[in-house]
């Protein structure tokens, strides 16, 4: 979804430096409060809530145009710039947003000539129709895909004890912070972001490509970070300015950790952050302390899938999607993974 944006901002139709509300009135900020597409983009956009005030049920989850509103429509958590947090949810909107109101352009038209684009230069003959924004359940069903359609049963004992335990907490705490704020604001809704919701039955062997409302095909995935490192989707600057970090000066990362602690009932969060321009960057403890110039980036997600484009003499993408069954064991497949590629570029592989 950054990359339709940062296709926009290429040939000027938007810039980096635009406040959304400018384009955008009916956003609920002042126009000096107002996060610049640069901030959407580096996570820095300050609207990093679980799920907007209003969204109660799946149905509204699923309509993008009901989430856009809901997202205009919601109060930030912080001011615009403050810290490097996670959006979950709101990042996809906001990129939506910004296409529409911004660049005049709607995101799903914008979507479609990123994978041509990815389809033409790709070296291993992909369509476009293994990089899909949306897919008709009709298409889902005849293909086996992975998609919304989890039944939830009444709670059992166990999770009503956990209820009236974060009841108890909540009540027991004073002022509390944004981010345990955060995690106050999503009880009762927690059904409504869990990756069960995603996932049909544990022998599905497709899956969904990392983000909300997105599907595709692992060769896809990697067909198009290449094609990205390879100057076809957007201009060789902005790859490089895609993957420079815009974590501010005065943010050492703990905002983001603490956030991600407080919802660690919710996600699996393990090394979400630090962001360039759309793109995930790994850090270097992570893998294997090298230095920024050769660190991978691309997108990790709380289901343990991942794409990649790893630097080294022998440039690499690594595409691994992961049908969720529980957090940890796909994370532990994930990092198994890393892992292995890590030794591969270290012996120049």
């Amino acid at each position: 979804m950054a990359l339709a944006v940062l296709r926009l901002v290429d040939i000027s139709a938007v810039h980096l430096t635009d406040r959304l509300k400018d384009r955008w009135p009916k956003l609920k900020c002042t126009e000096k409060d107002s996060p610049t597409v640069e901030q959407v983009l580096g996570h820095l956009a300050g609207m990093w809530s679980v799920l907007p005030p209003s969204t109660m049920e799946l149905k509204d989850l699923l309509d993008p145009e009901a989430m856009l509103s809901a997202w205009e429509a919601s109060p930030s958590s912080e001011p615009a710039g403050a810290s490097q947090r996670y959006h979950h949810t709101s990042f996809g909107f906001l990129c939506a947003g910004i296409c529409r109101h911004l660049g005049r352009k709607e995101l799903p038209e914008l979507w479609q000539e990123v994978a041509d684009a990815t389809a033409c230069h790709s070296c291993c003959g992909i369509s476009t129709d293994e990089l899909r924004l949306t897919i008709s359940r009709d298409i889902c069903e005849e293909q086996g895909l992975a998609v919304p359609c989890q039944t939830f049963s009444s709670a059992g004992l166990g999770e009503i004890s956990n209820m009236v335990s974060k009841v108890g907490e909540y009540l027991e705490e004073g002022e509390v912070s944004p981010s345990a704020q955060a995690a106050r604001d999503v009880f009762g809704r927690e059904h409504l972001v869990d990756q069960s919701l995603y996932t049909r039955t544990h022998d599905v062997a497709a899956t969904m490509l990392p983000g909300l409302q997105a599907f595709g095909t692992a060769r896809a995935v990697a067909s198009l970070v290449s094609a990205v490192k390879r100057g076809k989707i957007i201009s060789p600057g902005m790859v490089d300015e895609l993957r420079q970090s815009r974590r501010p000066s005065h943010d050492d990362g703990s905002a983001g950790r603490e956030l991600n602690e407080h919802l660690q009932h919710l996600f699996k969060l393990d090394s979400f952050e630090e962001w360039g321009l759309g793109a995930q960057l790994v850090r270097p403890e992570v893998w294997g302390g090298k230095a920024e110039s050769t660190l991978p980036w691309g997108h990790l997600t709380q289901n343990g899938s991942m794409v990649l484009h790893v630097p080294g003499p022998q440039p690499v993408v690594v595409a691994l999607l992961l049908n969720m069954v529980n957090h940890e064991s796909t994370h532990r497949v994930a990092w198994a993974v890393m892992r292995v590629i890590e030794e591969h570029v270290k012996d120049g592989r």
